[in-house]
């Protein structure tokens, strides 16, 4: 998070980032008790719209508005926080990939991976693969699909065992007159 001073609205994002991975629930509610989010702070509200998209896809809610999260890629990209930009990235590719905008979903993925940096490719790096495969079979683009689905396998971090699962159907997918 930035290193402005600390107001309420501040403190309250830096709470829910600490409950994010633990009790993700707690985070969403904490995030819409916020009254009118869109008068944070300009830094606030890119990390507001981040971890709202974030808590909402760790609480299984499909979200397929991508205003939200294009305020937060919009704060962070280009910026100094890499970190950031690579998730903002990775939840606009959530929202693409929710409203059937593959295409879109496939790029957001992308710069996702690009500029992702190395102390969080172990945590990120093999689901944005495992998500690019799932897209990219979607579409059809099958030795794609299983070429995103072994990057995936390698990473760090990633449960093999759904990686597995994913790269078995691809095989399945994969026949002679789909090439």
């Amino acid at each position: 998070m930035s290193c402005q001073s600390a107001t309420p609205s501040h403190s309250l994002l830096l709470r829910v980032d600490s409950l994010m991975d633990t009790h993700p629930d707690s985070a969403l509610r904490l995030l819409e008790s916020i009254s009118h989010p869109e008068n944070l702070h300009p830094a606030d509200y890119g990390e507001y719209a981040l971890l709202l998209m974030q808590a909402k896809d760790r609480n299984y809610t499909r979200v397929t508005d991508d205003s939200l999260i294009r305020s937060a890629v919009a704060y962070y990209q280009n910026g100094s926080d890499k970190e950031r930009e690579a998730k903002a990235y990775y939840y606009l590719g959530r929202v693409y990939e929710n409203s059937d905008r593959g295409i879109e979903a496939v790029e957001a993925f992308l710069h996702a991976a690009r500029v992702m940096p190395d102390q969080m490719k172990s945590v990120y790096l093999g689901v944005t693969y495992e998500r690019l495969g799932k897209c990219l079979r979607k579409q059809k683009f099958y030795k794609l699909s299983l070429e995103m689905y072994k990057k995936a396998l390698t990473a760090e971090a990633f449960s093999r065992c759904r990686a597995v699962k994913r790269e078995a159907s691809g095989f399945l997918l994969l026949s002679p007159e789909r090439m």
